[in-house]
């Protein structure tokens, strides 16, 4: 039997498979500070993109990692709000990370339409396990079904 690989800093064992229950309690399993600290110390090269789905989302909104994952992370943690933290696999496969969800609200201006636009952002990430990488897992708006 293949054994499941934890990439995150969360010291607990991941699921068997994806079918059951994968929300952890006693969340968030991150403090904003220890997040903001990687950021803050490495900025956009502490961010690693791990799924394909976030790599499309993030492409889909043509999102750079400096201007955009990494101010929407930084937006998250400092205005956002904590959903929940769960188990998030790599894709299919024995690779998973333990993850902190938020959801951010981003008022951008189009001077096109000369006005704001109020976009609702949803972001889970984990703590890689050397304590300096931020693994990305899910990066959408709440127009996507995750």
């Amino acid at each position: 039997m293949v054994s499941n690989l934890n990439l995150s800093l969360y010291s607990g064992s991941p699921p068997q498979n994806s079918d059951g229950n994968l929300k952890i309690s006693n969340g968030p399993l991150y403090s904003k500070e220890s997040v903001m600290k990687i950021l803050t110390e490495l900025g956009a090269d502490s961010i690693n993109v791990v799924t394909r789905k976030a790599s499309r989302h993030i492409q889909k909104y043509d999102l750079d990692i400096d201007d955009g994952v990494l101010k929407l992370l930084k937006m998250a943690l400092n205005s956002g709000k904590y959903l929940n933290s769960q188990w998030c696999e790599h894709g299919k496969g024995s690779t998973w990370s333990a993850c902190d969800a938020y959801s951010v609200i981003e008022n951008k201006w189009y001077e096109t339409m000369h006005d704001y636009l109020e976009t609702k952002w949803y972001i889970k990430f984990a703590i890689g396990k050397t304590g300096k990488l931020i693994l990305i897992v899910s990066c959408h708006t709440s127009d996507e079904q995750e």
